[in-house]
């Protein structure tokens, strides 16, 4: 129970680090091109990232809302699975569409929101080792994965133009900037560990409730053989009380009669012993 509790609060950590996240990254994006504004230092932002960037209030908006739903998909999902697993495959693929989406509204700057889909797909599974069963959840850890690896900056800027962010950083001071990518890498660096401790966790927690579920069910069998065994010895105990008990009838009843039945001949033997003339008349 105690694991349990521990994979809920990674769970809590991953979707607060990933809103940190992207508040940070959205915060870069709308205060740096504040400042370059002001300074009059669009060109350069321009050749540096060689393409005109999207709107950093929409980019801060929207990104948060959108993150907004994808938590409310989440949750959704944890409270509807129990009841309606029909549903489920199609909330998955919302989830994913919606941390693509969030990862296309932040031009490609942060890719952590793959981590927590993936966390809470994973966390959501109930049997990690009926694998033919539960295909419908397996193709969407494979595609999380696929996003993770394609969505590092040195791949995406082969496949879509985004602006890489750092590119925003030259207008603070060098001091300023070197913050600024300590928290990034920061950010990075705790997502992917919790992330990782979260899923170390919830495989020795699975492992562990089925090696319980087992030891349960060879309990269960052993003492269902413990049982037969006694209904066995008590069928045993019940049959020869019965034929003690009708041997005690036997012995009452017929033992009786004919105990009776031979002092009778006796009796007859004495008397054709006294008078057997008597008897013989008769």
């Amino acid at each position: 129970m105690n694991k349990l509790k521990n994979i809920r609060y990674a769970r809590q950590a991953l979707i607060t680090i990933n809103f940190i996240a992207i508040l940070f990254y959205a915060a870069i994006y709308l205060y740096a091109t504040k400042a370059i504004i002001l300074q009059n230092k669009g060109d350069t932002l321009l050749e540096q990232i060689s393409m005109i960037p999207n709107d950093p209030q929409v980019i801060f908006v929207k990104s948060v809302i959108l993150y907004g739903l994808l938590i409310g998909v989440i949750y959704w999902r944890s409270q509807l699975l129990p009841k309606q697993k029909k549903l489920d495959k199609y909330l998955i693929a919302l989830e994913i569409g919606l941390a693509i989406w969030i990862f296309r509204t932040l031009q490609a700057a942060y890719n952590g929101l793959f981590l927590l889909v993936f966390a809470d797909i994973f966390f959501s599974t109930k049997d990690l080792y009926s694998l033919k069963t539960k295909s419908y959840w397996i193709m969407p850890i494979i595609v999380c994965f696929s996003l993770i690896a394609l969505s590092s900056y040195d791949l995406i800027k082969l496949l879509i133009k985004s602006p890489d962010i750092n590119a925003y950083l030259f207008i603070y001071p060098l001091f300023i900037q070197n913050i600024l990518l300590f928290i990034k890498n920061l950010l990075y660096v705790a997502n992917m560990v919790i992330f990782t401790l979260s899923l170390i966790t919830y495989i020795i927690y699975s492992t562990n409730e089925k090696r319980n579920i087992e030891e349960e069910l060879r309990m269960v069998a052993q003492t269902n053989t413990e049982l037969k065994c006694y209904i066995a010895v008590t069928e045993k105990i019940a049959e020869d009380r019965e034929r003690k008990r009708i041997a005690r009838e036997i012995h009452d009843t017929l033992g009786h009669a004919l105990t009776g039945i031979s002092a009778g001949i006796d009796a007859v033997k004495v008397l054709l012993q006294i008078n057997p003339n008597k008897q013989m008349n008769n």
